[in-house]
């Protein structure tokens, strides 16, 4: 083998694909049809997050040998990062035609189909790797994966109970098993099998992130808005937003009857309240419980900048509008802005918790501008009533009226990933 090929699969077994990509670089200026080397080229470019050489690559691999399926699933695997599914599904059923029995194909299938959330697809595509290779741990994964989703959750402990079984210390498997006990409630199994994936793989985000729900379950506010978002996230986007469209119309209607009927209100309210209550919590309580976490040495330093950043603005938020009730109760009950005041500053973190569930690139981009928008907006408002300024009302219309529809657009944006 070539030194420069055999150094450059080293570098990628160490994650040095920079270094990778030189090396291969220098090998493929003396066998430029390589196409194997140029799967790995396109393998390192796009762990690099070099989507368009990266995709250069794969085709430059496939076009050198078209009959070797590799290059047809490098290429899925990078059209999938890039938010491409029809090219990512048309590029590893190639892959399978040339492949049928190679099971990493089969499990890159699966995640494609666990991204359109067809979990049934995506069982099947898992269990028929899983029967020709019983070891593949990326197949007993997305076996599993599969399964929890389709809340058959005793099969799915017992596959990875089988993989761990085979590779007690492998990352991804002790995060799966993580996220398995977060969805039967039972937290501290949860935290265990989360620092021990973490202890293996310290870089892994999605055993992080299960760590994190994890810690802010022991709140059991927390782990109540935990269930209902793990429960939200077995449906499909689609359904996702009509389910809160419905919600919200729904509040909106039952409002207005308890306004016709206010004999309604002595059964009806209270649970009016919940229900608004409960939605509060869930566009706030992770920030919240990230200012809780952030008070132990262990929690500050799981928080990423993110998580950080949303957790100072809602703190804030939350503190002006207790400063303001202050205010308004013991000093000044006639003052405007320390009557409204209090409801703009509990509102403004729904407003900015969306904006930290966008997917990085103009999603985010534009619900930051909304924000940014709403913001200013109920600012100034507040800011000319204080000075009576005319201003004043139509500021805190636009916001106020703005609010919901702002939160329905934010549901849709979450759910966007833009291509890359």
């Amino acid at each position: 083998m070539n030194r420069h090929y055999e150094r450059a699969n080293h570098l990628v077994d160490q994650g040095r694909f920079d270094m990778a990509v030189a090396e291969l670089m220098t090998y493929l200026s003396e066998y430029p049809d390589d196409a194997q080397a140029l799967s790995l080229l396109a393998f390192c470019q796009l762990r690099l997050g070099q989507f368009e050489i990266a995709t250069e690559a794969a085709h430059g691999a496939i076009a050198a040998d078209p009959s070797d399926g590799q290059g047809f699933y490098m290429l899925s695997v990078i059209m999938r990062e890039r938010n491409e599914p029809k090219e990512a599904m048309e590029a590893i059923q190639t892959a399978l035609s040339l492949s049928p029995a190679e099971p990493g194909y089969l499990v890159a299938l699966a995640h494609l189909h666990f991204d359109g959330k067809r979990w049934e697809d995506a069982l099947a595509a898992a269990q028929l790797a899983a029967e020709r290779h019983p070891s593949h741990l990326g197949a007993i994964n997305a076996v599993a994966s599969a399964l929890i989703r389709l809340r058959r959750v005793s099969e799915a402990a017992e596959a990875l109970e089988n993989a761990l079984e085979q590779a007690p210390e492998d990352s991804q498997t002790l995060a799966n098993m993580g996220w398995l006990e977060l969805d039967r409630n039972r937290y501290g199994h949860a935290l265990t099998h989360f620092q021990a994936a973490l202890a293996q793989e310290p870089e892994l985000e999605w055993a992080r992130e299960g760590l994190m729900h994890a810690l802010r379950a022991r709140y059991p506010v927390y782990g109540l808005i935990l269930r209902y978002t793990l429960w939200m996230s077995k449906h499909s986007h689609r359904l996702q937003q009509q389910i809160t469209l419905a919600t919200y119309v729904g509040a909106r209607v039952f409002g207005e009857l308890l306004k016709r009927y206010p004999g309604l209100a002595v059964f009806a309210g209270p649970l009016l309240v919940i229900w608004r209550l409960f939605c509060y919590l869930t566009w706030t309580v992770r920030a919240g419980s990230t200012l809780l976490l952030r008070m132990t040495k262990y929690g500050r330093a799981l928080v990423n900048r993110d998580e950080v950043l949303e957790s100072n603005l809602v703190g804030g938020f939350w503190l002006a509008a207790l400063l303001l009730w202050c205010y308004h109760y013991f000093i000044d009950p006639f003052a405007l802005p320390g009557k409204i005041g209090p409801a703009l500053f509990l509102t403004l973190p729904m407003v900015w918790s969306a904006t930290f569930d966008c997917h990085a690139g103009w999603p985010r981009q534009l619900s930051g501008a909304i924000s940014v928008t709403m913001t200013t907006a109920g600012l100034l408002g507040l800011l000319f009533l204080g000075f009576n300024l005319v201003w004043a009302v139509s500021c805190l219309k636009f916001y106020f009226y703005g609010l919901g529809p702002v939160l329905l657009l934010s549901q849709y944006l979450v759910n966007v990933e833009p291509k890359k």
